[in-house]
């Protein structure tokens, strides 16, 4: 019996190998195809979409799907009809973000905790930026609503800009909090830039989102949402994905 099973799952490994060469062959050309007409594409990772005979390229904080011979493109996102217009596309991204997130470390973020902390949200912000200025001035309110706020270094002008230069000194202050309110004030910041990379880190994280605009925040599912909420809004917003989470 032990010799049969054997015997039988070295046969089922043998017919799937010439699906795995396949499936090689597919994305190698896939890729191959994108690069010559794509050239500045940033490819992650390319895999068989739900639809039979297309592919999906995660690239450069987007998703595109192609044909299996690497010939059609298509822009846009896919839905799944039968289960109540499930965006497949968009859980993908989600999940992209998530696993983006955890490259960054806490310490290259300045957190705000909420006293009862209940939801984490965490904001792209540029300390030029006027509506993530506003966003932050009502940060105590936000923390009182049980939100805790993680913010990642964007500067929109580039790593390279006076903008980054200014958040450098924040992100190296003694008293991160503290400057960053400072910063946010338009306040001068003393101190000068040190070797500390989490605003390159940051910016870096930023764009592989896609993230072209402050401020933008990450919810916990991996939802994004490009701008500025209210307080309020920002907890119903919250409140909406975690029930939808848990269905």
């Amino acid at each position: 019996m032990r010799n049969y099973l054997s015997g039988l799952m070295f046969s089922f490994s043998v017919l799937l190998l010439p699906l795995q060469v396949i499936a090689q062959q597919d994305t190698k050309q896939i890729e191959e195809n994108l690069k010559k007409n794509f050239p500045q594409l940033t490819i992650e990772e390319i895999t068989p979409a739900p639809m039979a005979g297309v592919y999906q390229v995660l690239a450069n904080g987007n998703i595109i799907y192609i044909t299996q011979d690497g010939r059609y493109l298509i822009a846009g996102d896919l839905y799944d009809l039968q289960n109540g217009q499930n965006n497949l596309t968009e859980n993908t991204r989600k999940k992209s973000r998530l696993k983006h997130l955890k490259s960054i470390e806490e310490e290259n973020m300045i957190v705000f905790p909420a006293k009862k902390p209940e939801y984490t949200v965490t904001v792209f912000t540029d300390v030029d930026c006027g509506y993530c200025r506003k966003l932050h001035s009502e940060i105590s309110k936000i923390n009182d609503l049980g939100i805790t706020v993680k913010y990642v270094a964007f500067p929109r002008t580039g790593e390279h800009s006076p903008t980054a230069e200014k958040m450098s000194k924040v992100w190296c202050a003694k008293n991160k909090q503290q400057a960053f309110n400072e910063a946010n004030q338009d306040k001068a910041i003393e101190g000068s830039i040190c070797p500390d990379q989490s605003v390159a880190r940051g910016y870096a994280l930023g764009s592989a989102l896609g993230i072209n605009g402050t401020p933008t925040m990450v919810f916990e599912d991996g939802t994004l949402f490009p701008g500025y909420l209210p307080p309020e809004k920002l907890l119903e917003a919250v409140k909406q994905l975690h029930q939808q989470a848990k269905k």
